[in-house]
């Protein structure tokens, strides 16, 4: 419960109870990417039912302070991870959507030398890779 007040005071909102619930929430289901139905479910499960319009709300709010990403991988589907500030990258199976996160050095210093060899500055970066996971290749 301390890391998700924690999390809310740093980014300057209030500790309500919708707040702290989907946190929890999406705290629980971390490292995943949880979409919108799954933090429902898992709300409904600990007897904390909110409804959607409540849930895209507080998620709006912790996107625009910082608190989560907002990811739209595939078919427009929406997912939420913590932003733990920590720069990574995802890999997605097309055939049963897992999402595999991982660092590389390597890609991060590619991009940057890309960005300033014509003397632009670097804001975001995203880079995914569609895959088929070991587990769909033995299947």
């Amino acid at each position: 419960m301390r890391e998700e007040l924690e999390r809310l005071r740093q980014a300057g909102l209030r500790q309500t109870t919708p707040r702290v619930a989907i946190l929890r929430a999406i705290l629980k289901r971390s490292p995943g990417h949880p979409s919108v139905d799954v933090i429902s479910q898992t709300l409904q499960s600990e007897g904390t039912p909110l409804s959607l319009a409540v849930i895209y709300r507080v998620l709006r709010e912790f996107e625009e302070s910082g608190v989560v990403l907002k990811h739209q991988f595939t078919d427009g589907f929406t997912q939420y991870e913590l932003n733990l500030d920590e720069s990574h990258d995802h890999m997605i199976c097309v055939r049963c959507r897992s999402i595999f996160e991982f660092q590389s050095k390597e890609i991060e210093h590619a991009q940057q030398r890309t960005v300033d060899a014509d003397g632009h500055q670097l804001i975001d970066r995203k880079h995914v890779l569609y895959i088929l996971c070991a587990g769909c290749r033995k299947g």
